[in-house]
């Protein structure tokens, strides 16, 4: 697993007003900080990626199968789908309990599935999976969020976000390579 990227972005306004910027997901800024006569805002991205010894049949079935995400993602304790396109989330993370609806925006098969947070907290991410050879593939995850309140600043800031979602590509690997070994997906 490798780190492809991190970005953590401040905006500051002088006067404890409020920066009129969006952040690249399009939200109003909820997440400002007064700090000695500025108002600060933090806006965070991540990218993670992970090479798995599974073609992107299997990644892609297992990731697409909203049934095996709690399997993978450590602080996912559950998702119930409520339409097609949209997932209510229930989020188990340190120091906080999170609830959310998010949409997904854009489904290619074995290629990429993208979201966006409709209620709840303010993120967007998207998947994205590649062919290395006939029984490997490469899982790319990307998310941008804002963070909001201490405990999620401060993820974001010493990277804690950065290595939950190592651990839980670390997690989806070993969940695609036995199921590889095991003859291909199957639904649990």
């Amino acid at each position: 697993m490798s780190r492809a990227g991190r970005t953590t972005r401040v905006i500051a306004a002088p006067g404890g007003s409020a920066p009129s910027e969006r952040g690249r997901t399009g939200y109003e800024r909820p997440d400002l900080i007064p700090y000695e006569g500025l108002v600060v805002s933090v806006s965070s991205s991540l990218v993670e990626t992970v090479d798995i010894k599974a073609p992107v049949a299997v990644t892609w079935s297992l990731w697409s199968d909203v049934a095996q995400w709690p399997r993978f993602l450590s602080h996912v304790q559950r998702v119930d789908p409520i339409d097609e396109r949209r997932f209510a989330w229930q989020l188990s993370l340190p120091g906080a309990e999170k609830r959310f609806v998010a949409e997904l925006t854009e489904v290619v098969p074995e290629d990429r599935i993208a979201w966006k947070t409709t209620e709840g907290v303010h993120h967007a991410g998207v998947v994205t999976f590649h062919r290395l050879d006939d029984t490997s593939s490469r899982v790319a995850l990307q998310i941008e969020y804002d963070p909001q309140g201490f405990i999620e600043h401060l993820g974001a800031l010493t990277n804690l976000d950065s290595t939950l979602a190592n651990y839980d590509l670390g997690e989806f690997q070993k969940l695609a390579e036995l199921t590889a070994a095991s003859g291909g997906p199957r639904t649990v």
